[in-house]
């Protein structure tokens, strides 16, 4: 299933506070707007052998959590905080929110979301290597883990898509 920015925002919504905790930093509290997953997932025809779901931004950063946490109350994918749009540096267009969970596991800049019948390991994959590699802080700084995909290897694609936040409302295309 493949959904536009516009046709996400015709499901049915939660707003909910939630809290993003991040080590080392203060956490917190803000209200956010989305669609639960069970919702996008029940909308594709959720196999009953399903086990794992990885999500995947613009970036190529990864998330990969247990089917059983993302059907969850708390967690949607967002596309608003305290009633705007989600700005650049907070996941626009859409952000994985994952309550009581640490702010990494909230993907910026959704644009993939893969249902697997399988726990797949990433531990020795080129991607799992690339994902780290791609959060390695460049500066000393107590930078929050949740924000290492923004501020080390990705500030020139956040800088581009800003400029063209109406192109990327026009060709989001999340996959489901």
């Amino acid at each position: 299933m493949s959904l536009s920015y516009t046709q996400i925002q015709t499901y049915s919504t939660v707003t909910l506070p939630v809290e993003i905790v991040c080590p080392g930093e203060e956490d917190e509290w803000d209200n956010w707007t989305g669609v639960p997953l069970s919702t996008l997932l029940n909308a594709a025809g959720l196999s009953p052998e399903a086990s794992e779901v990885v999500f995947t931004g613009s970036d190529g950063y990864f998330v990969d959590l247990p089917l059983s946490t993302v059907l969850e109350k708390g967690v949607f994918i967002a596309y608003q905080m305290n009633g705007q749009a989600l700005s650049q540096m907070r996941g626009y267009p859409l952000r994985l929110v994952v309550g009581g969970s640490e702010g990494a596991d909230w993907l910026r800049w959704v644009t993939s979301i893969q249902v697997k019948s399988n726990l797949t390991s990433f531990s020795s994959s080129a991607a799992a290597i690339q994902n780290l590699r791609g959060n390695i802080p460049i500066s000393g700084s107590k930078t929050c883990s949740c924000l290492l995909a923004a501020t080390v290897a990705n500030y020139e694609l956040v800088a581009e898509k800003e400029q063209n936040k109406d192109q990327i409302d026009s060709g989001l295309n999340l996959n489901i």
